[in-house]
């Protein structure tokens, strides 16, 4: 599968605002920020699923495993300056 062209753009204009954890983080307010960025990230669509995106960059694997069975999310190497 080749890699879908995604620009910074795009990016920002998909993840928004991300909820705070205003004063006090509590496990609520972390569940709902991790929440909406898995939601987010799966709007994008990525070089390893275009179904779900970049979700499985901060997905469990276990959990990711269930959702895109036999496609396990890999890292990429960072090709470097070019």
């Amino acid at each position: 599968m080749s890699a879908p062209l995604v620009t910074y753009d795009d990016a920002l204009q998909s993840l928004g605002n991300v909820p705070n954890l205003v004063n006090c983080p509590t496990a609520t307010n972390i569940r709902n920020i991790r929440e909406d960025m898995c939601d987010k990230l799966e709007a994008i669509p990525s070089h390893q699923s275009n179904d779900f995106g970049f979700r499985g960059m901060i997905e469990s694997t276990e959990k990711s495993d269930l959702v895109c069975p036999g496609k396990p999310w890999k890292i990429w190497p960072n090709p470097g300056n070019h």
